[in-house]
């Protein structure tokens, strides 16, 4: 699927009405050429333009979904797996990554996650949600006890601040295994 903007407008919203370009670009769109153009087309008649972008849809796409898309963002995150290390992602309304950081790291069984740092760092993404994934180095993928208070503390500090929890997934080296939807995959 193929769409043209006009550059003049390309900064507030898509004559297409997939909403601002930057959005549109941020996600699954890619700028394959720039043509000049000295007067108006046909096609955006109403409009005068120096130049149009035609972007065209690659299908990699930055949207956390399921809980392996979540896992497949993970895995790209180069982390060593003889220790915990817990990877936020921040996320628009439409689960688009605006942001992930590795932001706790720990020993060979435990990681100590603070709340208050995540929502801090949600809130200056202005995130409307978020999802966590950390590693089990054991390779052992059932959340303990840890992970699912620490799990019910997100969703509760979540719900205050109106940040949705999409997933809290814990995963080893194949494997992932997803606390909120209850669901296993490799």
């Amino acid at each position: 699927m193929e769409v043209t903007l006009p550059l003049n407008r390309a900064t507030t919203k898509a004559t297409t009405g997939f909403g601002a370009a930057k959005t549109v670009l941020r996600s699954k769109w890619s700028v394959l050429a720039v043509a000049g153009c000295s007067k108006s087309s046909n096609f955006f008649h109403e409009f005068q333009m120096e130049e149009i972008f035609v972007l065209k849809e690659t299908g990699d796409t930055n949207s956390l979904n399921t809980p392996r898309d979540l896992f497949a963002q993970a895995e790209k995150i180069n982390i060593s797996h003889d220790q915990e290390h817990c990877i936020i992602f921040y996320l628009d309304s439409r689960g688009m990554i605006l942001d992930q950081e590795v932001l706790f790291k720990g020993g060979l069984n435990a990681c100590l996650i603070d709340p208050k740092v995540i929502f801090k760092n949600a809130l200056l993404h202005n995130s409307s949600s978020l999802a966590m994934a950390h590693n089990h180095p054991s390779g052992n993928l059932k959340p303990s006890d840890a992970d699912y208070r620490i799990l019910r503390k997100l969703e509760d500090a979540g719900r205050i601040l109106q940040i949705e929890i999409r997933d809290f997934l814990i995963f080893n080296k194949t494997q992932f295994y997803s606390c909120v939807c209850d669901e296993a995959g490799q």
